[in-house]
């Protein structure tokens, strides 16, 4: 993952206030500020027009289900409003991120991967799914469907926008971090081949390695100061909406073939989204322990002087291990994920279970046909 990536995904998400430019780099000024709060605006008399539309679907569903899509709507709603803020509010965090990385990549060397087609790429897939599902429900809908879901294609994209950030940051992340194993690695076996011959090694490459340690480990403190709440309502929002279309998908909600593969890809999409950018925090930490493990190697070597800055070393590494959270709430790693499957499923089947016994007792289903999200 290259800058190049995170350059477009900047630019593209500063034309909607998502995202500050890469260049951006002094405080907000006031055209900035009216761009932000124009979009702030615009998103709220957006959600607020779609929720006097869609009203008379709500009274429709059942209590459980009603709850559940309120909050949905309203985590959507909070994730798009808190982006934008926290493009305008903290734009010298931005700048401080990138300029860590990029100083990261200067001392070591990193040659990226182009990968400047990514983004359409996912881009081109987020499109054709959201195209696939316009035509579905206004075939089934008409008008209404705009009426009722017009501003969720703004809202949604600005989540894909917020979710694709997240990967790239986290991503050059983890490249930095495995250039720094390798390169102790590089040392370890110049080390072992000196000490065949008995000769003793210095270790003052040791501190440019902790300097580019500190930087990362400011990097990732960095990243959770400006996607720790859009992650957290992103795990939220995706944990819901696929509990919602699984139980749709269980109490026979989706009549149709299409509306059924559309439910599926809803569901796949937000586990590849989620599961991706979970797994990637994952593999940070993962390589951390692969170089704390390179370190602890080098003390089976004659080091002389050299033995009390590799102890030095460890401890740096040991003191600044890059931990990412939502919002604080919780660490993300891999027991994350089951995490939220086990919640899902706990829910999945209170829900079906409610709406088995309302079934039962009034021989109705829960109305849903599908739009009641897109």
């Amino acid at each position: 993952m290259s800058f190049r990536s995170l350059r477009i995904v900047l630019q593209v998400g500063k034309l909607l206030a998502f995202t500050p430019g890469h260049k951006e780099i002094k405080n907000e000024t006031i055209p900035q500020k009216v761009y932000s709060y124009s979009m702030v605006t615009l998103i709220t008399v957006g959600v607020g027009i779609s929720v006097g539309y869609r009203q008379p679907d709500y009274v429709r569903l059942s209590y459980m289900r009603a709850i559940i899509q309120i909050l949905l709507d309203s985590i959507l709603y909070l994730l798009n409003i808190c982006t934008i803020l926290t493009a305008l509010w903290k734009r010298p965090q931005w700048h401080k991120l990138t300029k860590n990385l990029k100083t990261v990549q200067n001392h070591n060397n990193i040659v990226e991967k182009s990968d400047r087609f990514l983004f359409v790429f996912y881009n081109l897939i987020y499109c054709g799914y959201q195209t696939y599902m316009t035509l579905i429900f206004y075939d089934i809908m008409g008008v209404e469907f705009f009426k009722q879901f017009a501003i969720e294609y703004l809202q949604l994209y600005g989540q894909f926008i917020i979710n694709f950030a997240f990967y790239v940051f986290s991503k050059v992340v983890l490249v930095r971090y495995r250039s720094l194993r390798k390169n102790l690695e590089s040392q370890v076996r110049l080390v072992r081949k000196l000490s065949s011959r008995r000769v003793v090694y210095s270790l003052d490459h040791l501190n440019r390695i902790k300097y580019d340690i500190y930087l990362l480990k400011e990097s990732v403190d960095i990243i959770n100061n400006l996607f720790g709440w859009p992650v957290l309502l992103n795990i939220m929002f995706a944990g819901l909406q696929m509990l919602v279309y699984m139980q749709g998908i269980v109490v026979g909600a989706f009549y149709t073939y299409d509306t059924i593969i559309y439910t599926v890809m809803i569901i796949l999409w937000h586990c590849v989204i989620t599961l991706s950018n979970i797994l990637l925090c994952d593999a940070v930490s993962s390589e951390v322990n692969k170089i704390l493990s390179v370190a602890y190697s080098l003390d089976k070597h004659s080091l002389g002087d050299g033995r009390n800055d590799l102890t030095e070393f460890i401890d740096v590494v040991k003191d600044n291990f890059p931990i990412f959270s939502a919002a604080r709430f919780f660490d993300i790693n891999r027991s994350t994920i089951f995490g939220i499957f086990d919640a899902i499923i706990t829910f999945l089947i209170v829900m079906i279970q409610f709406e088995s016994h309302r079934i039962s007792t009034t021989g109705q289903s829960c109305g849903c046909n599908g739009t009641s999200e897109i």
